[in-house]
């Protein structure tokens, strides 16, 4: 009977201790350690935050205004609508920016609701801590992160106006109008003073004539973009010298409503025709998942870094008919966000 009792005791013991081993275990490999924001503009004007995209706390409300772009520099979290505002509590309380002048306008709108855009309108160059701004009287920027400007009159010199702007990856600057575009070199050190000037493309490989071109980038790639989507999307290996058409675009009859560079694969997004990235020197459909019929209006990527230094990668894309992740390079998506959203940061 001795026998049986210590052999039962011996057993509790047993799985007492398995059971606080258990307990008290942690999955390292699960523990965020790094954790990723991600901030969401609406075309409505709403303004929304998720660490986890299970979450999202609304950090401003409807106000009807869509907002075109969101600019983090430093700690300062700013909103470009009609007008830029800029916000020092995480997007809570936004404030009218002073001396921004007249942010570029949208194109023509085909319905009463929505307007048409052109993206890119404003860059933080972390390089020299400045924020960028395209008006209508040029390039104008901000030493504060936002809450205020002043006129580059480097750019004031030159007749065209500015209607969107981009960095790359060897941090030179590149503004467009038209398909007239400039360049300003990095700074030598921390200033916006550097000249801006014309970029001339070499005959036969110009861009064709149009009046909605806007410049991404992609490494040291530059992307140009005919927006209303009748000249489709160029790229340039050498600083805008030489330009050649991306494939199997075709027919070009959509809005080009964003193009940008995610984990070093281009993307672009059209009104109501999809998802496409860019390999060699074609674009091939991508979006599984996201309606055909869909505004694909931004798309991003975040990455979240685990207690055992493991990464994982998610993109995200805004549509007019909800935000959708992806953890496959863009192939398949799926909804985490009803709502109609028209921008991603």
């Amino acid at each position: 009977m001795k026998i049986v009792q210590s052999i039962l005791i011996l057993l509790i013991l047993v799985v007492g201790i398995s059971s606080c081993k258990k307990y008290n275990q942690i999955d390292n490999g699960s523990t965020v350690k790094t954790p990723y924001s991600l901030y969401i503009g609406g075309y409505n004007g709403t303004l929304k935050k998720t660490n986890d995209a299970l979450y999202f706390s609304t950090l401003f409300y409807t106000d009807n205004s869509m907002i075109r772009q969101i600019v983090i520099a430093d700690s300062v979290i700013s909103c470009i609508k009609q007008n830029f505002y800029y916000s020092k509590d995480d997007g809570k309380f936004l404030q009218l920016s002073s001396n921004f002048g007249k942010v570029r306008k949208s194109l023509s709108a085909k319905d009463s609701f929505y307007n048409y855009f052109i993206p890119n309108v404003s860059y933080y160059n972390d390089n020299d801590l400045t924020v960028y701004l395209c008006t209508e009287s040029g390039i104008r920027y901000s030493k504060d992160f936002g809450k205020s400007f002043t006129a580059d009159n480097n750019w004031a010199a030159t007749p065209d106006l500015p209607r969107s702007i981009t960095r790359t990856n060897n941090l030179d600057l590149y503004a467009m109008k038209g398909d007239t575009l400039y360049e300003r070199k990095q700074s030598v050190s921390p200033s916006p003073w550097n000249p801006w000037t014309q970029v001339v493309a070499v005959s036969p490989n110009t861009l064709p004539v149009s009046n909605s071109w806007y410049i991404s980038h992609s490494h040291d790639s530059l992307f140009a973009i005919d927006f209303k989507g009748t000249e489709g999307v160029y790229f340039s290996a050498d600083k805008g010298l030489n330009w050649y058409v991306g494939k199997q675009l075709l027919p070009n009859t959509h809005e080009i409503l964003f193009g940008k560079e995610v984990f070093g694969k281009f993307y672009i997004g059209l009104d109501s025709a999809g998802l496409f990235s860019f390999s060699g020197n074609q674009f091939k459909s991508i979006g599984k998942g996201i309606p055909w019929y869909a505004k694909v209006s931004d798309i991003i990527g975040k990455t979240v870094r685990y207690r055992t230094d493991a990464i994982r990668n998610y993109w995200f894309c805004a549509t007019d008919q909800g935000l959708y992740i992806s953890e496959t390079d863009g192939t398949d998506w799926k909804l985490v966000l009803p709502g109609q959203w028209s921008t991603l940061r």
